[in-house]
């Protein structure tokens, strides 16, 4: 879902996806496969080829350059290809494009994401402080994702290349800024959302709240969205005119009454329910021209954001792309189905 309201963080994760084996051996196959007996014979280790490079060795027993390797790319492999894929693209794009990318501009692309980080969790507005909060919640992240620091590089060389392809296209107009300033201090309204993937269990939650279950609680167990559920579901205040908010949402939610619960809305390829908890009138406020230009910068911010998104999706989209490793090659088609790709 491409809107604000609904965004959760602006990295791409890959999730990696195991195929199930009817006997596991390995440590990891053992705790996804947990097995009732409690003297199972360990495996044997394999045997080392006189041509492997042996790396480690544990208790005399020797780890290989080939197996190391290979539980790197089964792991991590498809995550670390789609960030090379991604920022070879927009280095072509750039080319034809005759555009340029310096370190700093790289540099800048980095400090800007870590104010971007710091601005979703303070209204604090001096830059020191936002830059040192910034790098503390990056920090937090990568080590949870399992991100190294030029694994995060790639993106933000691959975010500099498309800032300044997308810069042609980033126009703010006097009427945008007018709409936005509606958009702000204009009515609005406060809700609580539920995400799920199946509409048979979308129906089923929509039940459980009919029959006067809590919506939050079943926001917390039940929502695929993960950064609005662990708020019971709470979203932030939204405008009647918000058009990063799809409309079918704005509909719904606006012709409700505070504490009444939408049906089970379909928008892409997800299942949602609201609760509206509160209507706020229009604000008291004037347009000042620091206003005015407060509103200007977030707002090609964020469309800045979209044109980058979207000459991703068509250099992507158009790409041809030949994966000459197998296991590689399955796991990206399994991820991107839709794409193009020349077998190996």
């Amino acid at each position: 879902m491409n809107y604000r309201l609904l965004l959760t963080v602006v990295f791409a994760m890959v999730c990696g996806c195991a195929n199930p084996q009817s006997h596991p051996t390995s440590v990891s196959d053992r705790i996804a496969h947990p097995q009732t007996e409690t003297t199972a014979t360990p495996p044997p280790r394999p045997e080392v080829h006189p041509d492997d490079v042996i790396i480690a060795r544990i208790n005399e027993q020797p780890i290989t350059r080939q197996e190391f390797e290979q539980l790197l790319r089964d792991s991590h492999g498809l995550f670390v290809f789609e960030q090379l894929l991604a920022l070879e693209l927009v280095r072509q794009e750039a080319i034809r494009e005759n555009i340029t990318v310096s370190e700093m501009e790289v540099e800048q692309e980095y400090e800007l994401a870590l104010i971007e980080l710091a601005r979703r969790v303070t209204n604090d507005t001096e830059p020191l402080r936002l830059r040192e909060l910034g790098e503390k919640l990056l920090e937090g992240f990568l080590r949870d994702k399992n991100i190294s620091r030029k694994e995060y590089a790639l993106s933000m060389r691959r975010n500099a290349y498309l800032r300044k392809l997308a810069a042609p296209s980033v126009l703010i107009t006097d009427a945008d800024i007018q709409f936005e300033f509606q958009r702000r201090y204009g009515r609005q309204a406060i809700a609580r959302h539920i995400a799920l993937a199946d509409p048979q269990e979308a129906a089923t939650v929509r039940a459980q709240l009919a029959a006067g279950e809590d919506f939050a609680t079943l926001a917390v167990q039940k929502s695929i969205n993960v950064d609005s559920g662990q708020q019971g579901g709470l979203l932030p205040a939204f405008a009647e005119n918000d058009e990063q908010i799809p409309l079918l949402i704005r509909q719904s939610v606006f012709a409700l009454q505070p504490g009444q619960i939408s049906t089970v809305l379909h928008i892409d390829e997800q299942f949602h329910i609201f609760r509206l908890e509160q209507l706020i009138e229009p604000k008291q406020g004037e347009l000042t021209s620091a206003l005015t230009e407060e509103l200007r910068q977030d707002l090609v911010q964020w469309r800045t954001r979209q044109v980058m998104q979207d000459i991703e999706r068509r250099l992507l989209r158009s790409a041809l792309i030949q994966i000459d490793d197998e296991a590689l090659r399955q796991n990206y088609f399994e991820r991107h189905p839709r794409n193009p790709i020349m077998p190996g």
